[in-house]
């Protein structure tokens, strides 16, 4: 009986987005399945994700320079750029390199790797559901709204 260690997939193997099989698998000379493309995967979407947040950070940090710089003499976008561009860059790569900000991005992906999406034919289908829910729905209110119009008209005459 294999042990629960021997049983599970090591913790920093993501799993294999491509056929080993195929033969558009990447090989080395030796005829070996190259493990270049297969682990970055999941990494490819966290590099990408810091990258967003840098961007987010260069163009907060750019108006926040120009805005505060404004309050004390004109500013100068060129500075203000390069300031803001310098800041986001470094913040970006030192997040990037600590252990567990890199660690919950990681997870993050591999988490959001495993959603299966609905096909566009369940798509339809479940948003003709809810639409026929939805009228259904308003015609029960609308019943009860009409009949409780009509009694407390009874009542108010």
């Amino acid at each position: 009986m294999a042990s629960a260690t021997e049983t599970e997939a090591p913790r920093d193997r993501e799993p294999s987005s491509i056929d080993d099989s195929s033969p558009s698998a990447l090989a080395t000379p030796e005829g070996e399945v190259g493990t270049a493309a297969v682990s970055l995967g999941v990494e490819r979407w966290v590099m990408f994700a810091f990258l967003i947040g840098a961007f987010v950070t260069f163009w907060l940090a750019k108006n926040i320079i120009i805005a505060i710089w404004d309050r004390f003499d004109e500013p100068q976008p060129a500075v203000a750029t390069a300031a803001a561009a310098l800041l986001s860059l470094v913040g970006a790569f030192a997040l990037y390199q600590r252990p567990n900000v890199h660690g919950f991005a990681h997870d993050v992906a591999t988490e959001y790797a495993k959603i299966t999406w609905p096909t566009r034919e369940e798509a339809w289908s479940h948003t003709v559901v809810v639409i026929v829910v939805s009228a259904v729905a308003t015609l029960i209110l609308a019943g009860f709204d009409l009949a409780w119009s009509n009694l407390t008209n009874l009542l108010y005459r």
